[in-house]
C-alpha cells in the first residue's frame, strides 16, 4: 500500500484494530490514516495484555494521543458539523454512566 495513494484512508479518530494486538497496526497503516486520535478498547487485566506495548510506542512516535477503555472507562466523543470537537472519559469526570441519574 501506498501512503501517498491512501487520502481515503485519513481519520481524525482511529478505533484500534484487534485491541491494540501485536499486529494490528503497522506503521504504513499509521501514516495512511495520521489520526490525531486513537482509541483502544481493551478489557481491564484481560488475559491477552492488550494493548501491546510495541504497538503503543508505535502510536507514541506518530504524536497520537492514546485512550484506553481499560484505563479511561467509557468514551464519548461530541461532533459538530461532522467533526470531532470533544472526546470524555468516565473515569476522569462523572464516573460510571450506569451511576449517573437521567
Amino acid at each position: 500500500m501506498s501512503v501517498l495513494g491512501s487520502a481515503g484512508l485519513a481519520s481524525e479518530i482511529l478505533l484500534v484494530p484487534h485491541h491494540g494486538s501485536r499486529t494490528s497496526s503497522s506503521e504504513t497503516f499509521l501514516q495512511a490514516v495520521a489520526p490525531r486520535v486513537a482509541i483502544i478498547q481493551a478489557g481491564y487485566r484481560n488475559r491477552f495484555r492488550h494493548p501491546s506495548q510495541a504497538v503503543l510506542a508505535r502510536y507514541r512516535e506518530q504524536g497520537v494521543r492514546v485512550l484506553r477503555t481499560d484505563h479511561d472507562g467509557a468514551l464519548t466523543i461530541r461532533f459538530s458539523n461532522g467533526r470531532p470537537t470533544e472526546i470524555l472519559a468516565t473515569r476522569a469526570g462523572t464516573g460510571p454512566y450506569w451511576r449517573i441519574r437521567p
